[in-house]
């Protein structure tokens, strides 16, 4: 009864892992971050088969059980190695791949790995990680405590990452992506450590699931709310948030500020240069704002084709301007090298209390960024 209850978590576990995979392979932003997804998913997969497999078997007995049994143990503590790695890479690729692109740290990231295959390995000789008995019944070698410690360190070494990602982002979207990233060895850790101490319960299957599904969960939200191509909040997402901070008493939120920001002359880039080259300088626009604004903890939307919005708090007026004439110098630079100069136009308004919704709030600040275009148009 005990062993089928096992059984029965794991192949739920499973179910939901395979319907996941299924979806990752369905819908995803990127094709590389796709299979790093579904390469881990995979592996789970993997591993909870083996693990299904070794409670079928153990303490079973008939010709080739010991070496079957043997061996899926052997495969199972290869596995752990394989897909602790996988983590491990796929939360370096959504972290920017840190660790990849220094070839001595990438080195290093592999010593786990290939100790772990090692003494899984080499275990089906020597039991130190693992034995099987005359009774064909699974015991832990004298060296078990080592499997865990190499899976370790790709848990806290990936955990460590993310955190520190996280408290360098004010936007508090991308927060919640570096959270789920964190989650995502949080929950097989404390899993995997409740496992160890209590062996006959399937902890860890269900603690890979849920953090795997709260991983996939919180990218289709990302998906939802952040525009695919700058990586920026989307206009409904900003929508939310003014409309949050414009529900704030003004005493708690001081001079909040709107600015409207449209690409000069997007048009003729597009028809000069195509499209991939508007989608290049669109990008560029979202870099630097995310330079300029982000450390002044301002909310960054791309409002739709080549307007963009930028909600903050700013001391005074002044403060404002002087962040419009940053944003102008830095896109000056970022684009001096490309076959063109890429340049905004800003409108801003600041918040009164005559203001209900967030179309007057914006209206207004449109309004003055017409005015901006205009002026420059009358320059020309």
């Amino acid at each position: 009864m005990y062993d089928l209850l096992y059984i029965e978590i794991n192949l739920f576990c499973v179910c939901i892992l395979v319907l996941l995979l299924h979806k990752a392979r369905l819908n995803y932003r990127s094709q590389t971050e796709q299979l790093l997804f579904s390469n881990v998913t995979m592996n789970a997969v993997l591993l909870l088969f083996l693990d299904f497999l070794w409670i079928l078997l153990d303490g079973k007995t008939f010709l080739g059980a010991y070496e079957i049994l043997t061996l899926i143990n052997a495969a199972y503590f290869v596995e752990t190695a394989v897909l602790a790695k996988g983590w491990f890479d796929y939360i370096d690729y959504c972290l920017g791949h840190k660790v990849h692109h220094n070839a001595l740290w990438r080195r290093i990231s592999m010593v786990p790995l290939f100790a772990l295959i090692a003494l899984s390995i080499a275990s089906i000789w020597t039991g130190w990680i693992f034995t099987v008995d005359d009774f064909n019944h699974y015991h832990r070698g004298p060296y078990y405590f080592v499997q865990p410690l190499l899976v370790y360190i790709y848990l806290f070494w990936a955990m460590a990452m993310t955190l520190v990602q996280a408290f360098k982002r004010k936007n508090y979207a991308e927060r919640n992506v570096y959270c789920s990233l964190f989650a995502l060895g949080f929950f097989p850790l404390v899993a995997s450590i409740m496992q160890a101490m209590l062996p006959g319960i399937p902890l860890l299957a269900v603690g890979m699931t849920l953090a795997i599904l709260m991983v996939f969960v919180n990218i289709q939200a990302q998906m939802i709310s952040v525009d695919p191509l700058t990586g920026l909040n989307n206009r409904l997402q900003f929508y939310k948030y003014l409309s949050k901070k414009m529900g704030t008493s003004r005493s708690t939120i001081g001079n909040l500020y709107l600015f409207v920001l449209d690409a000069d002359d997007f048009k003729r880039i597009n028809d000069t240069y195509g499209h991939g080259e508007g989608d290049s300088a669109l990008l560029v626009m979202a870099s630097v704002l995310k330079r300029v604004c982000g450390p002044r903890n301002c909310f960054i939307a791309r409002y739709g084709g080549d307007e963009f919005v930028v909600a903050g708090e700013f001391d005074s007026e002044e403060t404002a301007k002087d962040m419009i004439a940053l944003i102008d110098e830095c896109l000056e630079e970022a684009s001096s090298n490309m076959k063109y100069p890429v340049k905004m136009s800003v409108g801003y308004a600041e918040y009164s209390e005559d203001m209900e919704i967030v179309p007057d709030f914006f209206n207004k600040a449109d309004a003055a960024l017409y005015q901006v275009k205009s002026t420059r148009h009358g320059q020309r």
